[in-house]
C-alpha cells in the first residue's frame, strides 16, 4: 500500500452553497429563485420610474437611507430634505439614481445613521420654533453614546446637516 494520501473531490451536488471556488453547479431550486428575484427587480424599476415620471414634490414622501451594513430606515422626505447632501441626492431634477428610486446609501454605519435620522427628525421639528419656544437639547444630547461621539461628527459633516 502506498502511503501517499489521496484527496476526493465532492460531487458538485454535496458541495455547499457558499462554496467560493470552482465550478459550482446551482440546484435548480437556486435557478428559480433567481429568476423570482430578477421579475421582482424588473417591477421595481418599473415601480420607480412610474414614481419618477408621477413624482409631485409632496412632502410625504418617504425616502430609504441604507447604512453600509445593510440596515433600512425610512424617514419622511421633508425630514430627508434637511440634509444637505441628502437633499441634492434626492432633487427632482438631479440625474442621480436615488432620486429615482427614493433611496440613498450612507457608507456609515447602521448605529450612526440611526442616531443621525433622529437628529434630522429633531431638526425638522423644531426648525420653525419661535424665539421664545424652548428647544429641550438634553433630550437628544443624552441619547449619544460618547464612544460614537466623532464618528457621529464625521457623518454629519458629510451629510451637511
Amino acid at each position: 500500500m502506498s502511503s501517499a494520501t489521496t484527496t476526493t473531490k465532492l460531487p458538485s451536488a454535496t458541495r455547499p452553497s457558499s462554496f467560493p471556488y470552482g465550478n459550482y453547479r446551482f440546484p435548480r431550486l437556486h435557478l428559480v429563485r433567481l429568476g423570482r428575484v430578477l421579475k421582482s427587480l424588473d417591477k421595481l424599476k418599473m415601480s420607480t420610474q412610474t414614481q419618477a415620471n408621477n413624482h409631485t414634490g409632496k412632502n410625504d414622501d418617504w425616502v430609504k437611507l441604507v447604512s453600509s451594513d445593510g440596515y433600512s430606515f425610512l424617514v419622511k422626505r421633508n425630514v430627508a430634505m434637511v440634509s444637505g447632501t441628502l437633499k441634492t441626492m434626492l432633487s427632482a431634477d438631479s440625474p442621480f439614481r436615488e432620486a429615482l428610486a427614493n433611496t440613498c446609501t450612507i457608507s456609515e454605519r447602521a448605529v450612526l445613521v440611526e442616531k443621525v435620522c433622529e437628529y434630522m427628525a429633531f431638526k425638522a421639528q423644531y426648525e420653525n420654533a419661535g424665539p421664545k419656544e424652548e428647544i429641550p437639547l438634553n433630550e437628544f444630547t443624552e441619547r449619544i453614546p460618547p464612544e460614537v461621539a466623532l464618528e457621529l461628527l464625521l457623518a454629519a459633516d458629510y451629510l451637511e446637516v
